[in-house]
């Protein structure tokens, strides 16, 4: 089931839902964007979002994702796109996030948490923010509205 999902979803620009306008939008609202030098992107897919923070930033990012060939298609993105000196992707588990001794200022996380669990990825990935840092999440979720007839 896991090689039809990353079939599914290898050749598409982004993997969950989002724009680059939203991308952008979000990485703006953070209050001292001058604090921001080191990133980290939780589960980047082939990358969108990070190439959107690349282009915005002269944070160094780190993008992790669990799938080899997302990762691989992301570096051959930066290359082509020109912010592959501040991009560095990792094939990675959030699940068990090893970067002994790292704090970042900014985890990033477009509709990915919730493979992990929202709680569990807050609660987790507070651990990797230096001091007074920020962690920007997106997650989806379904409205169901109920229309009573009157």
């Amino acid at each position: 089931m896991e090689s039809l999902f990353f079939e599914i979803f290898n050749s598409l620009p982004r993997q969950g839902p989002g724009t680059t306008e939203a991308t952008q939008k979000a990485f703006r609202t953070i209050l001292k964007l001058q604090s921001i030098h080191r990133i980290l992107d939780i589960g980047c897919g082939t990358g969108a979002q990070t190439l959107d923070l690349g282009r915005i930033t002269d944070a160094r990012i780190l993008a992790l994702d669990n799938h080899f060939q997302f990762i691989k298609n992301l570096q051959n993105h930066a290359r082509n796109m020109g912010p592959s000196e501040k991009i560095k992707g990792v094939v990675g588990d959030m699940f068990s996030l090893s970067f002994i001794n790292q704090k970042f200022d900014l985890i990033w996380s477009e509709g990915a948490i919730y493979i992990i669990g929202f709680n569990r990825g807050l609660k987790e990935w507070r651990d990797l923010l230096r001091p007074f840092g920020y962690m920007a999440v997106t997650e989806v979720i379904w409205i169901k509205k109920i229309l009573r007839r009157r």
